[in-house]
């Protein structure tokens, strides 16, 4: 099964929205007309094993909206749902929808039909909200059955606020999940990790400026499990304008059914990203892309989209068993119904931008696979660092001023002609014992300059990372650094070699 092209759609919402996310829980009673289904909807919970969820009014104005406007044969685009949401004041990720079309009103039958896919999608998944919409569509019905897990609790946030103004994130994060972190995209496309204070009891506090400059930013909450970290909440707060009230979208071309074409066109929406950011372009990694699809393709058989998996581990694990060695690894996974709407779907979420514009990746490798039921696009995306050739002298002198700003410390000529000697020697490959023995000897000649001397042997994939905290702390007068380029046993082709000498003059 292949994707479905993604509709055209305009949706303007009843009502004025939400004026913050969180402000009123979505507990309130099932319509009279929609119980006989949301019964069977929390069954089917049961039946599988997850539990029932339990009715969400605001997840039912969404459904709602979403089935006034839903096209027959076609898939909602992202964004209009995540704009559903947003307008309804609903912060976690989009919901899993379910679209059922009925030639006439009869609850019976329509009860049945939706109660036999439930049973199948909701196996393992843990759904903890749902809700059920309908409208009444050119003399048929359109039902929209929306399922939504949620591991967050916040205070209010409001979706609006003026530029410069303070607005405080504050909530907790429910078992399994652990150790929240907080991401804002700004308006101009930056993303930064948020100051957060977080509790045992998963509760965490932090604060956001609105702007300046006026416009959308917008906010992520994620937190660690089991299966790695994932997304709790994602949503957008407006500096000095208001939220949008409606949305008008065009509908998006079908994606060519070759795997390897959708992949092509994931990394073409990549670099032209990062073009706009001013970033350079990255290169096709062949042997991560190999792996990327081979993940997609598990995330396919198991039904499971997850970081962690207990059958191939985390990326680091699966790029290590393919004898793949990279220094930097950074990993995106989208479940989506194009290449353009898994794109679209990672950008408007900080996390997943910030790797799409990392300054450090040089590489990317993506791998797609199918959807066994619904033909959604699976995604993996891994980006990656292979160190281009440095000049050693530019290197060396760079890392000796980083150190010299940290510290008085004088650069003395024979132990940089040392550090040199022996940096080269780890780079082609000399075993670390023999070259730290060598080492030792020549420094021992030295006694007599100096009464302590100390080693620092570094493997690095950008001389950037080198920080002076890497050093001991102890006393010192001069130092010496070389830098030579090889292979490394954990970070591949092209990893950089740092040698740092220090010596405390007699």
């Amino acid at each position: 099964m292949h994707p479905q092209p993604t509709a055209a759609v305009a949706i303007t919402p009843a009502g004025g929205g939400a004026d913050a996310y969180n402000r009123q829980l979505g507990d309130g009673p099932v319509p009279e007309d929609l119980r006989d289904l949301f019964a069977a909807v929390q069954q089917a919970g049961r039946s599988a094993g997850s539990g029932a969820p339990r009715w969400d009014e605001r997840l039912h104005a969404v459904a709602t909206d979403l089935a006034a406007v839903v096209p027959e044969g076609q898939v909602l685009p992202y964004r209009a749902v995540e704009f559903a949401l947003h307008h309804r004041g609903i912060i976690e990720p989009t919901p899993h929808l379910v679209v059922v079309w009925m030639e006439r009103d009869n609850i019976v039958s329509l009860t049945a039909h939706v109660a036999e896919r439930l049973g199948r999608l909701m196996q393992g998944e843990g759904y903890t909200r749902a809700a059920i919409g309908t409208a009444r569509r050119q003399g048929k019905t359109a039902v929209v059955v929306a399922l939504q897990s949620s591991h967050i609790e916040t205070q209010p946030i409001p979706r609006t606020a003026r530029t410069g103004a303070t607005v405080p994130i504050r909530g907790r994060v429910l078992a399994p999940f652990a150790q929240p972190e907080v991401l804002v995209a700004r308006a101009d496309g930056t993303v930064e990790t948020i100051k957060t204070r977080v509790n045992k009891d998963g509760s965490f506090a932090s604060s956001i400026v609105c702007g300046p400059p006026a416009g959308e930013i917008r906010l992520e909450v994620s937190a660690v499990a089991e299966n790695g970290a994932s997304v709790l909440a994602n949503f957008p707060i407006w500096c000095g304008v208001k939220p949008p009230r409606e949305l008008r979208l065009a509908g998006a071309r079908r994606d060519g059914v070759d795997p390897e074409m959708i992949e092509s066109q994931l990394i073409q929406l990549i670099n032209t990203a990062r073009r706009r950011a001013g970033l350079p372009e990255l290169a096709l990694d062949r042997e991560t892309a190999a792996v990327a699809r081979r993940y997609s393709e598990e995330m396919a058989r198991t039904d499971q989209v997850a970081h962690v998996s207990s059958e191939s581990g985390a990326a680091d694990d699966r790029l290590r068993r393919a004898g793949v060695r990279r220094g930097l690894v950074q990993e995106n996974l989208a479940r989506a119904s194009s290449a353009e709407e898994a794109h679209d779907g990672l950008m408007n979420s900080p996390g997943h931008r910030a790797n799409i514009l990392s300054a450090q990746a040089t590489h990317v490798g993506v791998g797609v696979a199918y959807a066994k039921d619904s033909g959604d696009l699976l995604v993996t995306e891994l980006f990656t660092r292979v160190p281009p050739t440095v000049d050693r002298a530019a290197a060396r002198d760079s890392i000796a001023e980083t150190i010299r700003r940290g510290r008085a410390l004088r650069l003395d000529a024979a132990l940089v002609r040392l550090a040199q000697s022996n940096a080269e020697e780890l780079a082609a490959g000399a075993p670390r014992d023999r070259v730290a023995a060598e080492m030792e000897r020549a420094l021992n000649e030295m006694a007599g300059k100096y009464k302590r001397l100390r080693t620092v042997i570094l493997a690095l994939s950008d001389t950037r990372d080198f920080a002076t905290r890497n050093l001991p702390q102890d006393a010192a007068t001069d130092f010496g650094v070389g830098v030579a380029q090889g292979e490394h046993r954990d970070l591949g082709r092209g990893a950089i070699f740092v040698v740092v000498l220090l010596g405390q003059r007699a």
